[in-house]
Formats: structure tokens, C-alpha cells, sequence
């Protein structure tokens, strides 16, 4: 897995909002914390962002110390907003993400990297992904400053962004990264953090007690329901299509390896209660549901093992397989089509 958490929006402090000049304090453009409302549930908050008449050309700045973007393909971040943005006179984007540092700085003429940010629905997260391929080089390899930009103020305008990070999906290294962070740590046992390991031959195993995941299938995936064409990264030349995938199922066997049965018991609820009957985890930035199934007993002896009892989920995922590729619209008209496993209620 290649994921870098770039803001989780727990705290304000970093950002700062700007007139146009960069320099004097905007007072229509502002991000607070909102603590009520987040994309997937399980989660600190999110950064509301209050945009107002005489916001045009303000911005919102966010420094960095010099972060390496080389190894991920994509910035992702949720969106929701009460005002809708698919590029057309009627629905105009209102906010654009720009990057730089001190050697190619924002608005620099050899740094052209840009991106609108998309509301396809208001009310609604969505999940935002923004190609890094035509970053410039020397931005990529050191980021040290992220603005946000009104672009529109014929209205105002509130929306929210959470968890900003940078990506290369992996589809399971992302899946098992977000099952051990969702089991790992947890439930503490006799004054110690239980820890949660995928089994892998040849590793060792933390010592007892811990959480034990193993992969036992990868199946293609049932006949979810797709979206269209996806379109994504859109900017003053145009947009994308996002790239095809492939559905898989992922199926773990999760039990508990402990010393005592009490222990067993307490790590086996935490299981059950974190997990079942069905949820949703962020891997990688990106929803993928966990659901509960029985396991089905056959007559092989390693199967009635009756020393081991194991909790046995499904995990529905995608394996991403051909680039996102550009489009330039005839006279600029674009319009979105939002993929449907990337927006929540």
C-alpha cells in the first residue's frame, strides 16, 4: 500500500485564508472544523469551508514540509457541499486546488497543474480524485503548498473536505491496511494494546494475544451495479474518464490467538463489534463494504478444527486497470457522472 494521510481536517491551524494579493486576510473565505459531520462515520471531523460574496480569487493555504508525492499517482479528498459545481453555466465551479514550493510556486507559468473540484449532488460525499501525472516534476517530488481558490462567487457557497491524501492503490495491501487499522490497537489486555497481523508465511507473529487475519480467496467480483463514464480531473482544458476496473471479492478468516479463553472472548467481540453484520472502511481513501458471512463446514478434517473459531468476512474491492484518459470537450461544456461507490449520504 502507497497512502500518505496529507490532512485528516481535525485542526484548522495550518490553513489560512487569503485575499487575492495572497497576503491580506480574507474575511468571506474561511475553514473551521466541523465536528459533526464526516464522510464514513468513524471520524474526528471535517474541514467547513464558508465561501461568501467578494470571495472571487480568495484562497485557502495549507504549507507542507517538503512531501514526497513520487511514489503516489493521485491526491483524494471528500467533498460535500450545498451547492452543486459540474462546470456548465448553471452549476460553475467555485473552488480549484493548485500546488507548488518555494522552487515552482503557485501561479508560476511553468507550473500549470490544476484542478476544479466537482459537487455532483448536494448533501452527499463524494470521493475526489485528482491525477499527479502532469504535476510538475519538482513539485511532486516536494510539496510544500496546497491552496484552494474561489473561482465563482455568483453564489455563496459552504462545503466540506476530509481526509486529504495521496495514493497508488494497491487493491490488497489497501484492504488488509484498513482491516488491521480498523482491528489493531483497539481493545487493550492486561495493560497492552492487542495488535491485528495478516498471517504470511515465513513472518512471525506478534506475541498472544492479537487479532489473526488471514487471506483465504480472492474472487471476481458479483454484478455490482457501474456507473457510466466516469469523469474526473477537470480543469480550464478539459477533463478525464476515469480508467477501467475489475471487481474482486477479498475473503478473510479474522479469529483470535490468545493464552486464555476470556481473552479469546474480548477479542472475538471486538471483531464482531467493529465489523459485522456489514460496514464500510476507507482503503486508501476509497468506501469498500465488509460484510459478515457464515462459514460453510465441509467434511475436510482441517476445516473442523475446533481450537480456532474463526469470523469469516467478505470484502467487496476493485483492481483499477488502465490509466484515467483526457478528454477535451467540444466548446468546454463538461458534465459529471459521479462513480457510485465513491459518494455516501
Amino acid at each position: 500500500m502507497t497512502f500518505t494521510l496529507l490532512d485528516g481536517m481535525t485542526d484548522a491551524g495550518p490553513w489560512s485564508g487569503f485575499e487575492g494579493d495572497g497576503v491580506t486576510p480574507s474575511a468571506v473565505l474561511t475553514l473551521a472544523v466541523d465536528a459533526e459531520i464526516h464522510p464514513l462515520g468513524r471520524d474526528a471531523g471535517s474541514g467547513r469551508i464558508d465561501g461568501a460574496a467578494g470571495a472571487l480569487d480568495h484562497r485557502l493555504r495549507r504549507s507542507f514540509a517538503g512531501i514526497d508525492l513520487s511514489p503516489h499517482d493521485e491526491l483524494r479528498l471528500w467533498v460535500r457541499a450545498d451547492r452543486p459545481a459540474d462546470g456548465t453555466p448553471e452549476r460553475p465551479f467555485y473552488l480549484e486546488a493548485r500546488l507548488g514550493n518555494a522552487a515552482l510556486p503557485i501561479g508560476d507559468p511553468q507550473n500549470g497543474w490544476h484542478r476544479f473540484l466537482p459537487v455532483s449532488r448536494t448533501g452527499s460525499w463524494e470521493l475526489v480524485s485528482l491525477a499527479l501525472d502532469d504535476l510538475p516534476g519538482q513539485v511532486r517530488g516536494s510539496l510544500e503548498r496546497l491552496e484552494l481558490r474561489c473561482v465563482d462567487d455568483s453564489a455563496p457557497f459552504t462545503l466540506w473536505i476530509d481526509d486529504l491524501a495521496a495514493v497508488r492503490e494497491e487493491m490488497v495491501g489497501d484492504v488488509e491496511a484498513a482491516l488491521v487499522a480498523e482491528l489493531g490497537g483497539r481493545l487493550v489486555l492486561d495493560g497492552n494494546p492487542v495488535p491485528a497481523h495478516v498471517e504470511n508465511p515465513g513472518q512471525n507473529a506478534p506475541q498472544v494475544p492479537y487479532v489473526r487475519l488471514e487471506l483465504v480467496e480472492i474472487r471476481r467480483g458479483s454484478d455490482r451495479p457501474r456507473a457510466g463514464e466516469v469523469r474526473r480531473d477537470y480543469s480550464g482544458s478539459g477533463y478525464r474518464i476515469a480508467g477501467a476496473h475489475y471487481d474482486f471479492d477479498l475473503v478473510y478468516d479474522i479469529d483470535a490467538v490468545s493464552g486464555s479463553r476470556q481473552h479469546t472472548t474480548r477479542i472475538l467481540e471486538l471483531v464482531l463489534g467493529r465489523l459485522a453484520p456489514r460496514t464500510r472502511l476507507a482503503a486508501a481513501g476509497r468506501p469498500v463494504l465488509v460484510d459478515w458471512r457464515p462459514i460453510e463446514r465441509s467434511n475436510l478434517v482441517e476445516e473442523l478444527n475446533n481450537n480456532r473459531v474463526r469470523l469469516r468476512f467478505c470484502v467487496e474491492t476493485r483492481q483499477v486497470v488502465g490509466p484515467p484518459t483526457p478528454v477535451v470537450p467540444t466548446f468546454n461544456q463538461v458534465s459529471i457522472e459521479t462513480e457510485h461507490a465513491g459518494s455516501l449520504p
